[in-house]
């Protein structure tokens, strides 16, 4: 199933793979091609008939949960209107809180922002309108001070995420 061979190149989902969001265009390309990929498996295997809907959006089926969560680093709005969180299955390795988790956090702070960096290596930040958030995490209880390019610093008071919303512009 086409959608076990998309969905292998993206797992784990999970903090490290935010990089995959600094290019939503790659992102929804990938998805058409993975829908149009579906549609031609399942007519080829006999899994689909005219009466039923095609196995994409909200009818991805197992490993939904997975291509839902990498459009949602494209389009957090859209894989938030095609996820049924109560109905859809779950890969083994994912749980539902994670897959409710990203894709709400992803809806509320937008998608992530490559274009600006920060002196610290566990940083992310994140663009949804004229809306920029900024997250460190810090591994220890000591204070860190943490520069982004675009001048915004944060200062983390404790080990764990710290996040603060910036200026809109």
């Amino acid at each position: 199933d086409p959608i076990h061979m998309h969905g292998i190149n993206v797992l784990p989902l999970q903090s490290g793979s935010l990089y995959l969001g600094t290019d939503p265009a790659y992102i929804r390309r990938n998805l058409a091609v993975l829908a149009r990929e579906r549609i031609a498996f399942d007519k080829r295997e006999g899994k689909r008939t005219a009466d039923l809907p095609p196995r994409i959006g909200k009818n991805w089926g197992g490993w939904g949960d997975i291509v839902l969560m990498y459009q949602a680093l494209a389009d957090p709005p859209e894989a938030i209107q095609d996820a049924d969180f109560a109905k859809q299955e779950i890969e083994e390795g994912n749980s539902r809180a994670n897959f409710y988790q990203w894709l709400r956090f992803l809806g509320d702070v937008g998608q992530v922002d490559g274009s600006v960096t920060a002196d610290f290596p566990l940083y992310g930040v994140f663009k949804k309108e004229a809306q920029r958030t900024y997250v460190v995490y810090n591994p220890t209880a000591s204070r860190r001070k943490v520069t982004f390019s675009d001048g915004k610093t944060i200062t983390a008071t404790r080990a764990g995420l710290t996040m603060e919303k910036g200026q809109k512009k």
